[in-house]
């Protein structure tokens, strides 16, 4: 199945989804008990939107014993991100055309992605083989395209796996962990 049809029917499973705030605090448990997470100095993370995983707990307690740098994404004029270390929740202000709460002016810090421990990915779905399907702009696989040193956990509900193989192109990156309510691929 081609990615855009994969991509309307996994906005459709997400938006139907149940309990999405419960799930999501599990997932947050899961993913706080990952050595990866625990060793890492310096995590990326994102700004949910439109029914991802809400992983807004995990930077609350990260800031509040500041034991982790965290950093978050802006999108810059030639379609590519780049991650900006925050101090509290109220430095992600801006909105970018997305819809996506940005880092603020005043909070940017841009952090070089050699620096990046671990990187939490959303995704509208993922395989068996830790494949993800995103929105389709493609800035996280360009991104992370020559990132080998971040190690990259995509984070989803249960119902968003993929049953089938993503067919995938030599510029999608895969995942290294996928980490659900359900399960830790």
């Amino acid at each position: 199945m081609d990615k855009n049809k994969i991509r309307q029917i996994y906005k459709k499973i997400r938006k139907d989804i149940l309990d999405k705030d419960i799930k999501s605090r599990l997932i947050v448990e899961k993913l706080l008990t990952l050595e990866k997470i625990k060793q890492a100095n310096v995590i990326a993370l994102y700004s949910p939107i439109q029914n991802e995983v809400d992983i807004t707990k995990m930077a609350k307690i990260f800031l509040s014993n500041k034991e982790k740098q965290l950093l978050y994404p802006k999108l810059e004029d030639n379609m590519t991100m780049s991650f900006y270390k925050i101090e509290k929740l109220d430095d992600l202000m801006l909105v970018n055309q997305y819809g996506i709460k940005e880092p603020t002016e005043n909070s940017l810090k841009r952090i070089d992605k050699q620096s990046i421990d671990v990187m939490i990915v959303p995704g509208l779905c993922f395989d068996k083989y830790k494949n993800r399907v995103g929105f389709g702009k493609g800035y996280y696989d360009r991104y992370l395209s020559d990132a080998t040193c971040i190690y990259k956990i995509g984070v989803c509900f249960y119902e968003q796996l993929y049953e089938d193989i993503i067919d995938v192109t030599e510029y999608d990156v895969s995942m290294d962990l996928i980490v659900t309510d359900n399960c830790i691929l």
